[in-house]
C-alpha cells in the first residue's frame, strides 16, 4: 500500500487535509448490558458517549498495567466498536472476556479499516460523507444482527460515526471506522469499499507509514507492542489527561490509577520525545539514521532511559523513550546516546529530550 500514499512535496500541509490509512483488528460489544459492562472496564466514562460518537480510552489489568490503547465507537444505545492495533486484537478479545461474567452482551470479533484524517475540518470536509457513512454502519449492524444472538441492529439520529481523536491534540485528527474493511477492499481485492467512501478518497492527499510514524512519535503516542507492553503504568505514558476521565466510577484497574493520581502520578519511568539534528545534508545526499530502538540513553555517565520508536524525514530524526523520572522533568537536556546492541558508544551523539508533543518538528518536516 505504501507507494499509493505517497504525500506531494508540494502540498501545503497546513491547511490541507491529508489521511492515513491503516488496518485494525475489532471487538464489538453489543448487547443490553454493554455499557454497563464497558463502564467497568475501560477509563472513560462511556455513559458520556453518545451514540454516533467515539473516544480513545485504555484496557487495564486489575493491577493496573495497561492492557489496549483503544478507539471506542458507540454506534447505537447498545452496541459498541472497539478497535486496535493489527495483530492485537486477540489481546483485546481475551482481556475483555476475562472479566464477562453474567453480563448480557456478546463479544464479537471483527476487522476494520481506519481512516484517519488530519488538518480536517469537520463541517466543511466530511459534511456529505456523515449521513451515507451512518448509513453503512446501520446496514451492517443490521447484517450482524441477523447472524448473531445479540442485538447490534439500530438506526441513530445521530448523522456521524466519525469522530476527533483526542490523543493527537490540535492536529485537527478525526478517524473514520469502516467495519468489515481490510486494505484488500482499497486494491480492488475483496469488499468493494461504499461508493461514498471512494468518493472520498479521490479528493484527499494520503500518507505513508513513515511518516505517520515521525508524525506519532512526534506527538507521544504510544504503539500497542513497542511502548504498550511490560507492565507499563497509565501515567507514563503521558496521555492521561485525554484517555482517563478521573472522576468516573469504579473500573477495573481504578484503584492504582486513583492512587497514582493522588500522588502527581509520578511513575519511576515517564514517556519522552527524543530529537537529533543531523544539520544540513546535501540534496544529493540521504540522511543515514543513527537513532534505533533499545539503545540507552546516558545523562552524564548515568543511564536514565531508552529508546522504544524511532523516525527519521529530511534531517531530523526523533524517537520515544521511556526516561527515569529525576532526569525527565530536565528542560531540552543534552544527552548522550550509546547503542546497548553494540555495546559501545555510537558517536556518542547528543540529542535533546523534550516532553511531546513536538508540534513544530511534525508540521516543519511535512511541510518540506
Amino acid at each position: 500500500m505504501a507507494e499509493k500514499y505517497l504525500v506531494s512535496e508540494s502540498i501545503d500541509l497546513h491547511s490541507q487535509p491529508f489521511v492515513y490509512v491503516e488496518e485494525k483488528d475489532a471487538v464489538w460489544v453489543a448487547g443490553k448490558d454493554a455499557s454497563s459492562y464497558l463502564q467497568g472496564q475501560l477509563t472513560k466514562d462511556v455513559t458520556k458517549i453518545l451514540p454516533g460518537e467515539g473516544a480513545e480510552a485504555l484496557l487495564l489489568e486489575p493491577k493496573g498495567d495497561v492492557t489496549c490503547l483503544v478507539s471506542v465507537k458507540k454506534t447505537t444505545e447498545n452496541s459498541f466498536l472497539l478497535s486496535v492495533e493489527k495483530g492485537f486484537g486477540p489481546i483485546l478479545l481475551e482481556r475483555l472476556k476475562k472479566f464477562k461474567i453474567r453480563v448480557k452482551a456478546g463479544l464479537i470479533s471483527d476487522v476494520a479499516l481506519s481512516f484517519l484524517v488530519f488538518n480536517a475540518d469537520h463541517k466543511r470536509d466530511f459534511s456529505e460523507l456523515c449521513d451515507a457513512h451512518v448509513s453503512y454502519i446501520n446496514n451492517y449492524l443490521a447484517s450482524m444482527a441477523r447472524n448473531s444472538q445479540f442485538v447490534v441492529a439500530g438506526d441513530s439520529e445521530v448523522k456521524t460515526y466519525i469522530t476527533r481523536s483526542a490523543i493527537w491534540r490540535d492536529m485537527g485528527a478525526y478517524e473514520i471506522i469502516l467495519p468489515g474493511f481490510t486494505a484488500d477492499a482499497i486494491s480492488g481485492h475483496g469488499f468493494q469499499l461504499p461508493q461514498s467512501i471512494k468518493e472520498f478518497m479521490t479528493k484527499q492527499v494520503f500518507i505513508e507509514r513513515e511518516r505517520y510514524d515521525f508524525l506519532r512519535i512526534c506527538f507521544g503516542i504510544p504503539k500497542m507492542g513497542v511502548e504498550i507492553k511490560n507492565k507499563v503504568l497509565p501515567p507514563s505514558l503521558g496521555i492521561g489527561d485525554v484517555v482517563i476521565d478521573y472522576n468516573k466510577g469504579c473500573y477495573t484497574g481504578q484503584e492504582l490509577v486513583a492512587r497514582l493520581d493522588a500522588r502527581g502520578n509520578n511513575t519511576p519511568l515517564v514517556l519522552r520525545a527524543v530529537v537529533y539534528d543531523q544539520g544540513e545534508i546535501a540534496p544529493t545526499d540521504t540522511a543515514v539514521p543513527k537513532l534505533y530502538p533499545e539503545a540507552s540513553l546516558l545523562f552524564g555517565n548515568i543511564s536514565g532511559g531508552t529508546l522504544t520508536s524511532v523516525a527519521c524525514m529530511a534531517n531530523i530524526e526523533v524517537g520515544i523513550a521511556f526516561i527515569k523520572r529525576e532526569f525527565a522533568f530536565q528542560p531540552l537536556a543534552t544527552v548522550s546516546f550509546i547503542s546497548d546492541i553494540k555495546d559501545s558508544p555510537a558517536n556518542d551523539l547528543q540529542v535533546s529530550v523534550h516532553q511531546p508533543p513536538l508540534r513544530d518538528i511534525a508540521r516543519g518536516v511535512l511541510n518540506n
